[in-house]
């Protein structure tokens, strides 16, 4: 099944599908960031200011959660954005996984690299991916509604059609029954003057 075939119903759910699992994979990355990237934090953070390492991992998760909230909600209108909101996008995106990855880089732990790359690196992607898939069901439902429109004009069409003829005939009906009576009064009056 494709997004051609399918009904209003099945599109709406498929969207529904891919906010919660945006959201679902939103909140494991960032769940996971604040775990790996706190650490890395704390240990080049100044006495006394150790407490705010949390900080970093979550500004920029909240960075990304907003790029991905607005490019939800500026696919649902059919827009597309280009120049800022791709930059930060992306910064988000890469300062995400340069700073998950970054313990284990240090490290030489290319192992750790590899793991700690996959949260982030899955969130970049679905921030890329989501707003082309919403674009693609906005298409679709638009689509839906235009073919919708149209049967609803052609049924309009239709019932004026049949209306009209149905109409015609009445008034041909009409016709040929005053035409009788008028036979049937002349011939009365042809007789009764005879």
């Amino acid at each position: 099944m494709n997004l051609q075939t399918m009904t209003a119903a099945q599109i709406k759910s498929a969207e529904r599908t891919l906010s919660g699992g945006t959201w679902a994979i939103t909140s494991m990355a960032i769940t996971f960031s604040l775990f790996t990237v706190t650490p890395l934090v704390e240990r080049v953070t100044p006495d006394g200011w150790k407490w705010s390492a949390i900080g970093l991992s979550l500004l920029v998760d909240v960075a990304l959660v907003i790029v991905i909230r607005m490019d939800a909600a500026v696919s649902r209108l059919g827009a597309h954005v280009k120049g800022w909101p791709a930059v930060l996008r992306w910064l988000t995106g890469m300062a995400s996984v340069l700073l998950n990855i970054g313990d284990s880089a240090l490290k030489g732990d290319l192992v750790g690299v590899a793991v700690h790359a996959v949260a982030p690196l899955v969130l970049v992607a679905v921030s890329e991916a989501g707003p082309k898939y919403r674009q693609a069901i906005t298409d679709a439902l638009d689509r839906i509604e235009r073919e919708r429109a149209a049967e609803r004009e052609r049924e309009r069409a239709e019932l004026r059609e049949r209306e009209d003829r149905e109409r015609a005939e009445r008034e041909h009906e009409k016709e040929a029954a005053r035409q009788e009576r008028e036979l049937n009064y002349r011939a009365y009056r042809v007789r009764r003057e005879q």
